[in-house]
Parts: C-alpha cells; sequence; structure tokens
C-alpha cells in the first residue's frame, strides 16, 4: 500500500515489466457532458492526466498472469467484491476473464466487462 496513487503506479508499472509476455493496454472513454461550455472548460487532454481515488486511471497495462484487485463491488453475487484478489486468465477487448484469488468464491473463473461510469454534479457545488 502507498499514500499516493502514482507511487502505486510506479510499483505495479515495474513489476509488469518483470513479466513475461505481451501486455494489453485499456484506455478510459474521459468525457464531460455535451455542452461547449463544458468541453472547453475541461478537455480530455485534461481529463486524462486526472487520477482520482476509487478509479483506474487513464491508461491501464494489464498481463495474462498478473493479480489484480477491485476497487470496487461489481458483482457481489459472483464473488466480485471491493477488495476481491484475482489471477488475470486472459485479456480481451472489453472483457478481463479472471480466477478469484480471495473470499468466498476462490478459484471460480469470471468475466469482467468494460464498465462506464457517470458523475453527476453535487448539488452543492452550483
Amino acid at each position: 500500500l502507498t499514500p499516493q496513487n502514482k507511487d502505486a503506479q510506479k510499483i505495479n508499472h515495474s513489476i509488469i515489466d518483470r513479466m513475461s509476455g505481451s501486455s494489453q493496454t485499456y484506455n478510459s472513454a474521459d468525457s464531460t457532458s455535451t455542452t461547449e461550455v463544458n468541453a472547453c472548460m475541461f478537455p480530455n487532454e485534461f481529463l486524462n492526466t486526472l487520477n482520482p481515488s476509487g478509479l483506474p486511471p487513464h491508461e491501464l497495462n494489464l498481463k495474462v498472469g498478473i493479480p489484480i484487485i477491485l476497487i470496487r463491488s461489481i458483482a457481489p453475487k459472483a464473488g466480485l467484491y471491493n477488495g476481491t484478489r484475482l489471477r488475470i486468465d486472459a485479456l480481451q477487448q472489453f472483457v478481463i476473464t479472471a480466477t478469484i484469488l480471495s473470499r468466498t468464491c476462490i478459484g471460480k473463473q469470471v468475466k469482467i466487462p468494460r464498465i462506464d461510469f457517470y458523475f453527476k454534479q453535487s448539488q452543492h457545488l452550483h
């Protein structure tokens, strides 16, 4: 564990570079609402530099065989809780196949799809 996301990313990149095999890069699709004002205030280039807690980085590099940890619960009934450890078995364009390594469903193979996150402006920010 590290106190800053940038330090965790450095460690992750170092580990991935040491593992054999080719990596697959997944990029986020950051954008704002379609108004011109929002697009000018928050261009995609700026959004791609942000790395808020609880969200994956804009550019996520993965390899088959590496361990990963879920950063949010996506399917509790299938054993996919926040903090669940998994090992990547296969990487497709929009799906990651992995085996659960922790919690109640150890050994179960699961498919994790690409997930869209939508955020609404807080009423407190108006």
